[in-house]
């Protein structure tokens, strides 16, 4: 009898997704614990604003005691699902969740960005990054690198965009005779670091330590050897034909390294935060652009209605479609264009992702 009445009990008091409350519309985190600070929360808030008003992701961190003997995995599921994180036609969103007594975490991916790669990079993510961190006792980096990285290999963002090396790294190795003439033009830093004010020291920090990873000295996986970064005159060469579309007009920058002795080569992908093109359905590439048209403006008394086209600078994909504007009066509310009661805009996931203890 005892223990029935134990197991009823356990029942009755076991968490639910409906105990977490939504960060939205203030912000993109939800911290139980008191373990992550405010600093911290706010790179993350602003990570999370940044990627959002570029191309309409979502991503949501959740930090919770336990899960009381539910499965990290599910119950991050349910509570994305429960918020529908995402935008509901591109599912383009991700749960970073961690339940710190537990010592679980989980990334949660939204079926847009749900495939066999995506999920292996949040594995790598997951294992290389996020538990590392944790089992070090590092909460806040943890939370920061794990959702940079989340942005730059799952959503192919980079919350800096930076177009060449500093000297003082790019002068650690030498040359080969026949580049030495190649011309390599210094960035000016500090337009930059004045665009972003209002960054915490946290933020200016991780800009630093993006930079130095970008740029660092790199070695050549088959033999080892130093590999030099080629100029952009050179690089198009080793890029596809989408590639070089994707740097024309600005959505991606590509760093190709050259082994010294080898002469093999490496590619690396940098997608730019700000612009007005993101990834096309068909062909993948980041070169899909929208072009909205309003066809009735929205009022007191009426909704109103937006045509939007979408094309591809690199393939034929085109689409045409409607979006309807709430009311005036309900702009606070639920938009129509399928947001929930909980501030994220009905995405949904089927629980790909990865997992990790420590």
């Amino acid at each position: 009898m005892l223990s029935l009445m134990l197991m009823a009990f356990s029942a009755i008091s076991a968490i639910d997704v409906k105990d977490i409350p939504t960060p939205r519309p203030s912000g993109w985190v939800v911290d139980q614990t008191g373990q992550v600070n405010a600093d911290t929360i706010r790179q993350l808030n602003q990570i999370s604003d940044e990627v959002h008003q570029r191309d309409g992701a979502e991503i949501a961190v959740v930090v919770i005691p336990t899960t009381e003997g539910r499965t990290p995995r599910q119950f991050a599921t349910e509570l994305f699902n429960h918020w529908k994180i995402g935008d509901k036609s591109q599912n383009n969103g991700l749960l970073i969740f961690v339940s710190v007594n537990d010592r679980k975490a989980e990334i949660i991916l939204g079926n847009g960005v749900d495939d066999q790669s995506q999920s292996a990079a949040a594995q790598l993510i997951m294992d290389s990054e996020i538990v590392p961190r944790f089992k070090q006792g590092d909460v806040a980096g943890a939370l920061v690198a794990g959702m940079q990285q989340c942005v730059s290999r799952i959503l192919h963002a980079d919350i800096q965009r930076v177009t060449a090396p500093p000297a003082e790294v790019r002068n650690n190795f030498d040359m080969p005779n026949n580049m030495q003439n190649f011309d390599q033009p210094e960035q000016d830093p500090w337009p930059l670091i004045k665009g972003i004010g209002g960054m915490t020291t946290a933020g200016i920090g991780g800009y630093g330590v993006r930079r130095f990873l970008r740029y660092r000295k790199r070695s050549c996986g088959k033999c080892q050897g130093p590999m030099i970064l080629l100029p952009e005159t050179l690089d198009d060469k080793h890029l596809n034909e989408s590639q070089q579309i994707e740097e024309r007009i600005g959505s991606v920058d590509y760093d190709v390294w050259f082994c010294r002795l080898c002469t093999d080569v490496m590619t690396l992908r940098y997608a730019a935060l700000f612009t007005a093109f993101s990834k096309c359905p068909q062909c993948r590439s980041r070169t899909r652009k929208k072009a909205e048209t309003t066809l009735r403006a929205s009022s007191s008394y009426s909704e109103g209605l937006v045509e939007v086209n979408e094309s591809c600078m690199n393939c034929n994909y085109r689409t045409t479609y409607t979006r309807r504007i709430p009311r005036d009066s309900d702009s606070s509310s639920i938009s129509s264009s399928g947001s929930s009661s909980s501030g994220f805009s009905g995405g949904s996931s089927s629980g790909s992702g990865a997992s990790g203890s420590w």
